[in-house]
């Protein structure tokens, strides 16, 4: 059993999640045979027991955990891998008695290239490559032998300078994938629906990722909308001028972002860093750009593992992923009293598509194909994973609320669906219709209980009906 094991192990290689479960159980088999050598010695010669446990030890030291074969973080903020945290809505059970008659999708495009802007820095910094392995060729420095070969392997990806903020194949399966699993879910209501719309924003990542979808729906044929002109519906901060004056070109977001680069947990950071690379200068913004090369190359990678994330550890990841959650909050969240008011709009669309279906009884499907900012203003409109006090960069807050590495990965989704139900009392409409709300595949209490009826619902959507964007001054 023992030796078999040795081999599961060996085998396992390709997935370090696997091995790293496997050798703890290995480690449970050592204690084990070390019980029955000791308490049963007429069962084995001393000399060969000690060979055995020898042999076993020597294995768990040969599989030290290094990147390569560890169980790696996954949580890399709005640039986290959708299949890492996604639920699956298949698995979902369906309302006793009730019947869809109505699916609203927000969705965010799926893996995407960097932008422009991110390409540059990346490139520049992936010059320190050389500089690492010379340190390591030269015995200086704590990287491991395996993480340093896949660094020296390492090519840049051309079609990120070519294609930047473009959507990759693994972005464009995430959503067919997802078509795919609404399909099976929703096959009655796509089969007799009468009213549906499937519209992206003007860019290539959102117009591919609907696509994508509708390749997913297979058998059904849908046509997708043409991006609208000026969508206020979908990208409404871009005809905001408070927004782009106050939040997008205004101070806070960095400032608070740079308050915690200089807390003492990120400057251990770089401290680190330096050691494990054995670099002598390492620059926050050279920090952020090695972090970047890590979680975007992990979009073009089979195993989902990127050779820059070994000059990370799984204890300093996080921190990198609360400086983006600072970024997204005070840009797109509760950090400025703008954000919520942006998320209102799309939601009065979700408000009025479900009031239609109900009073004409007509089955309708609205998939929306947008960015992460959209589906984080819906959050804070929503009153969603709002911490108390406020997240700021004086101090990281380990079990906050906001988690954009949760809920807005690539392919994000908030998916809300209308159920028809039967009831004693038919002309009751609060009784006679429940709302479930879903984000990321995953069911999620919107209301008091697991499911809104109708009422509740309304409750919380009918105010939006006044949304506009008056606020915003002109654009």
């Amino acid at each position: 059993m023992l030796l078999s094991k040795e081999l599961e192990i060996t085998r396992s290689r390709a997935n370090p999640c696997k091995q790293l479960v496997l050798i703890n159980q290995y480690k449970a088999n050592i204690a084990e045979c070390y019980v029955t050598i000791q308490f049963n010695g007429n069962s084995v010669p001393n000399m060969l027991a000690r060979l055995i446990i020898t042999n076993l030890f020597l294995h768990i030291a040969f599989c030290k955990e290094c990147y390569w074969n560890s169980c790696p973080y996954v949580l890399f903020g709005g640039k986290t891998l959708y299949d890492d945290v996604r639920g699956d809505i298949r698995d979902i059970t369906d309302l006793k008695g009730c019947v869809p008659t109505s699916v609203w999708i927000l969705a965010r495009h799926g893996t995407r290239n960097p932008s422009s802007y991110d390409v540059r820095h990346m490139m520049e910094t992936a010059k320190l490559k050389e500089e690492i392995l010379n340190c390591y060729y030269k015995g200086r420095g704590q990287m491991c032998a395996e993480d340093i070969s896949n660094l020296y392997n390492w090519k840049w990806n051309e079609t990120m300078s070519s294609e930047p903020d473009c959507l990759v194949n693994k972005g464009y399966n995430e959503l067919r994938q997802l078509g795919n699993r609404i399909k099976e879910k929703f096959t009655n209501l796509l089969e007799n629906v009468k009213h549906y719309q499937i519209r992206p924003t003007n860019q290539q990542r959102t117009i591919e990722s609907a696509k994508a979808f509708t390749q997913g729906l297979k058998n059904f044929t849908f046509n997708i909308t043409d991006p609208v002109e000026k969508d206020v519906i979908l990208t409404p901060y871009k005809y905001c001028s408070k927004y782009l004056k106050e939040v997008w070109d205004g101070t806070r977001t960095q400032m608070e972002m740079n308050r915690y680069y200089e807390t003492e947990e990120f400057k251990q950071l770089q401290t680190n860093m330096k050691t494990r690379t054995n670099l002598t200068e390492l620059s926050i913004n050279n920090i952020i750009s090695l972090y970047d090369l890590c979680r975007f190359y992990r979009g073009y990678s089979e195993s989902n593992m990127s050779p820059w994330c070994a000059l990370f550890t799984n204890d300093e990841l996080p921190l990198l992923e609360y400086s983006k959650d600072l970024q997204h909050y005070y840009r797109n969240g509760y950090g400025n009293a703008i954000n919520p008011k942006l998320g209102e709009l799309v939601l009065k669309d979700l408000y009025q598509s479900f009031n239609n279906t109900i009073q004409t009884n007509d089955r309708s499907f609205t998939a929306y194909f947008s960015h992460d900012s959209l589906i984080e203003m819906v959050y804070s409109a929503l009153g969603l994973f709002q911490d108390h006090p406020r997240l700021t960069g004086s101090v990281r807050v380990k079990d906050r609320k906001w988690r954009t590495s949760l809920h807005t990965p690539f392919a994000a989704n908030i998916i809300v669906v209308l159920n028809r139900c039967s009831t004693e009392t038919e002309a009751l409409v609060n009784q006679k219709y429940r709302v479930q709300f879903f984000i990321n595949e995953i069911e999620f209490q919107l209301c008091d209980n697991k499911t809104c009826d109708w009422k509740s619902f309304e409750n919380k959507l009918k105010p939006f009906l006044n949304s506009s964007l008056d606020f915003c001054g002109t654009t």
